[in-house]
């Protein structure tokens, strides 16, 4: 289904990322399914273009962290907009899970997602290979719903004017409802913002393609290139409520309505609707004993030592807690040297799942070690056989050798046609439905195990934000008397 622009120039519209990109970035996907249900229907009255309420992270979270049932959640939060479109990002081929899926696989995940109330879908893939998503796109038309395509932004010697006009190009002749220029690291500056979108303009001059903007605010200036987009004519942003904004996600929502206002462009929200999934996210983060982030700008030199790495927020802690418990975390200025040298070697891949864990894992590796890529993980082995797609820039020669040494590299599309599910039910099932097929497909048996034997039942019905205060005081408290003024 082809994106058709729906309203003038001067407006803007607004993807709501409250339920996805907020909670993932800064929550670790810990988001329960009775704070979606309970924000759903405040979020649905807000006026935005569509709402992102599932990615591979909170799906994975909602198995394996949460034990809820992610087909219950989204069968209660979905139902919750009928005048917002839910939206489901995928990460390419590995769509929620962590290896390269054929098209059946793909097929029977989409058609399900839609079956449980996803309306559109986000579908990125980590090297910009646009091959790898174009049948994402055609089974989303076949059934009749929307693609929007995030280009994932980075800085290299190979990721210039001329390579995001020939992604971004792609993407459109694809027929996507809309692209997005997404920067999930911050990198991004407004003088950079400025060109992008320029050159993404005139990409899809002519287009029904519509233009989207996601950046995260790690470096600080996630803000400032909303404003410079808002002049520019970006078309849609992705924003979220203020409790769950800037740090490692994106800007809020109600700074970047101030963005439009002072550009002069009208925004396709309802401010009052607004401000009450703003009060409602507070509240969430603060059941949830979540701090509120703020913005902050890093100085030249932090800059710099970011640049060269480029590692995501959340990636950078957790890599830290793991060298603490290894006792090595002296070492961590080494292994970032490494990163930078390492993802050179690996043809300049934007830093982002799965490509930014090969990376940091390989180079760990390799200091840890003492000897470089004496130690190689099988991921990384089929990324540099072509498994995940082409990179955006040439492997290097010498590893490349010691890598695969003998073995060929493959063509990575040629076995995608080749059914995966009929094999898999044989050695595997029966299966009762789709949807526990899925699940054994996407995860080991025993994360399946031990999901069935500790999945909690959910409130899949709204309560109002005041219930859910006055249980949360009742439970901290546990006051013997409460008196209730009228």
């Amino acid at each position: 289904m082809p994106g058709a622009r729906r309203w003038p120039m001067t407006d803007v519209a607004f993807t709501d990322e409250g339920f996805r990109d907020g909670p993932q970035s800064l929550w670790g996907s810990r988001m329960s399914t009775e704070t979606m249900v309970d924000g759903a229907a405040l979020v649905d009255a807000a006026g935005y273009e569509k709402s992102v309420v599932i990615s591979g992270a909170t799906f994975e979270a909602a198995v394996q962290h949460l034990r809820e049932d992610p087909w219950q959640r989204l069968d209660a939060v979905t139902a919750l907009l009928p005048g917002t479109p839910p939206v489901a990002q995928i990460r390419g081929r590995t769509l929620f899970g962590w290896k390269q899926y054929s098209d059946d696989v793909l097929e029977l995940f989409m058609t399900t997602l839609a079956k449980h109330g996803i309306q559109w879908f986000l579908v990125y893939d980590a090297l910009n290979d646009m091959r790898m998503i174009e049948q994402h796109v055609r089974v989303a038309h076949q059934l009749g719903l929307r693609v929007t395509v995030p280009i994932c932004y980075s800085v290299s010697p190979v990721h210039t004017p001329e390579y995001f006009a020939e992604v971004i190009g792609r993407a459109a002749g694809m027929q996507a409802a809309g692209v997005s220029l997404l920067d999930a690291s911050g990198l991004l500056s407004p003088t950079a913002a400025e060109e992008l979108i320029a050159t993404a303009r005139a990409t899809l001059s002519g287009s029904a393609t519509s233009l989207e903007m996601n950046v995260h605010d790690l470096t600080g200036r996630g803000l400032a290139c909303y404003r410079v987009a808002m002049r520019a004519g970006v078309d849609v942003f992705a924003s979220v409520p203020r409790a769950v904004a800037y740090d490692r996600a994106i800007p809020a929502v109600t700074d970047t309505l101030a963005a439009a206002v002072a550009s002069g462009r009208t925004a396709r929200l309802h401010r009052a609707a607004v401000d009450r999934v703003d009060d409602y996210f507070a509240l969430a983060a603060y059941l949830q004993g979540q701090p509120v982030p703020t913005s902050t700008p890093l100085t030249a030199d932090e800059l710099d030592a970011f640049e060269s790495h480029q590692i995501p927020g959340g990636m950078m802690s957790n890599l830290v807690v793991q060298l603490r418990d290894l006792g090595i975390e002296h070492r961590l200025p080494e292994i970032l040297t490494e990163v930078a040298r390492v993802r050179e070697e690996f043809g300049y891949p934007v830093m982002v799942t799965p490509c930014s864990q090969m990376i940091g894992v390989q180079a760990t590796l390799n200091v840890v070690g003492g000897q470089r890529y004496a130690s190689v993980p099988t991921e990384v082995k089929n990324y540099f056989a072509g498994v995940y797609g082409t990179p955006p820039g040439k492997l290097d020669e010498d590893v490349l050798d010691r890598v695969l040494g003998d073995e060929p590299q493959v063509d990575p599309y040629e076995p995608l046609t080749e059914p995966m599910l009929p094999r898999f039910e044989r050695e595997h099932g029966p299966f009762d439905s789709a949807e526990d097929l899925l699940l054994a497909v996407m995860y080991s048996t025993q994360a399946v195990s031990t999901f069935y034997q500790q999945r909690r039942a959910c409130r899949t019905r709204p309560r109002r934000p005041e219930t859910a205060l006055v249980a949360a005081v009742l439970e901290r408290l546990r006051p013997t008397r409460l008196r209730i003024r009228l």
